[in-house]
């Protein structure tokens, strides 16, 4: 009927406490609120399962509002699946604590994941079966081949230049590099062996973010894709090395981004597949492990680069025109995308469902995204030891 509004299965609950009592007045509420803003022209998406991190996030909170496509209303309550026009999976984690679902007539699933191919096995292989291998619509990823592209951040255009001694600000760094581990206790791209070769060449302080390595220092420095309370011990270094947990296609994360604002070079390494680290740090100014054959290489050049004061404060100086926008600004594009996405897929007037993704464990093969490591090779040369003047004037900053 026209103008009619939105049925909803009312949510079965058992009232023999009070705190059931208290959680049925909730769950009602909840979905009478959803009842009152949608009608015929807006839709429902469902997150069924949205990653930690977002949840502790002011983004989390972000809708449709400011959208140029805005008929669409963001919910997290599962209560609504059947009434959802589109559903988010965290896909990979379907394994983890998650039960089949049964898909709604007109209803578009939408898989979404921040890791890298190459892991997507590290919470189980569920989604590998039906019915969410041949179950999605669209993919939400950071990879730029995505329906909905969500990226871990962006690089800019600085509208305000920092009026530093940038020399001063060189001058007073101490030391060398700092590494926090704050992703995946298991690393494809073995970096931890990467890191050790630096030590050869560089003093690197390690943290760890997550309860992989008791034995390595603990990182208590504000949480993911925040990062002003870290400000001045960042500072103390003059690297910030921003190693990827895998070698993929277009898997730049918060550890670049989040750290790029601070008066530090980053380094970072993602192996460059395809050539995707350039094209999505173009505007940047940083170091790229992958311009160098070996750690060993990469070592070298951090050596002296971290002497030259005048030439590493020009690298700051450089790099302070540009910054890194807020994480909140990259979701809130991908939500808007997401919701002009769903507006013009026309809805299905019968009982056929059309899937974009007939089998998405082959369209997310490692083996098209991903490579293993090609720069852990021994020396060519001795090792400099680290208290060696060197000459060089090689340039490889961006």
């Amino acid at each position: 009927m026209e103008g009619a509004p939105v049925k909803t299965r009312c949510p079965i609950l058992k009232m023999t406490l009070t705190g059931s009592l208290v959680l049925i007045v909730i769950q009602t509420a909840s979905i009478f609120y959803y009842w009152e803003r949608l009608d015929k022209q807006t839709d429902l998406i469902l997150w069924v399962n949205p990653p930690d991190y977002l949840r502790q996030h002011d983004a989390y909170h972000l809708n449709f509002d400011h959208c140029k496509v805005n008929r669409c209303l963001l919910t997290y309550n599962k209560e609504l699946f059947s009434e959802a026009r589109a559903v988010i999976f965290n896909g990979h984690v379907l394994g983890y604590k998650q039960t089949s679902q049964v898909r709604h007539k007109d209803q578009l699933w939408v898989w979404w994941s921040n890791a890298p191919p190459s892991n997507y096995f590290q919470n189980g292989d569920r989604w590998t079966y039906p019915p969410y291998r041949e179950g999605f619509n669209l993919t939400m990823t950071y990879h730029h081949g995505s329906d909905i592209i969500m990226p871990f951040g962006a690089i800019t255009v600085s509208d305000v230049t920092q009026p530093l001694d940038w020399f001063a600000v060189a001058d007073k760094k101490y030391k060398d590099a700092v590494f926090i581990e704050t992703n995946s206790c298991f690393a494809r791209s073995e970096r931890g062996e990467y890191i050790e070769t630096l030590k050869l060449y560089i003093n690197i302080e390690i943290f760890h973010a997550n309860d992989c390595h008791d034995s390595r220092k603990v990182w208590h420095c504000a949480s993911r894709h925040y990062s002003d309370a870290c400000y001045d011990i960042i500072n103390e270094y003059k690297f910030y090395l921003a190693f990827e947990d895998a070698l993929c296609e277009d898997y730049v994360t918060d550890q670049f981004f989040k750290h790029y604002n601070y008066n530090v070079i980053i380094v970072t390494r993602t192996g460059n597949v395809n050539n995707s680290t350039r094209k999505i740090l173009k505007d940047a100014t940083y170091i790229n492990a992958d311009d160098f054959r070996s750690a060993h290489e990469l070592g070298e050049y951090l050596q002296e680069l971290g002497r030259d004061m005048k030439r590493y404060a020009n690298i700051l100086e450089t790099k302070s025109r540009t910054k890194s926008v807020p994480f909140s600004s990259t979701y809130q594009n991908a939500l808007c995308d997401l919701c002009a996405h769903v507006r013009k897929v026309p809805k299905i007037r019968h009982d056929v469902i059309v899937t974009k993704y007939d089998n998405i464990r082959h369209y997310f093969n490692e083996d098209n995204f991903c490579k293993y490591p090609s720069d852990l090779k021994p020396p060519v040369t001795k090792p400099m030891n680290k208290t060696t003047k060197t000459t060089s004037t090689k340039t490889l900053i961006y």
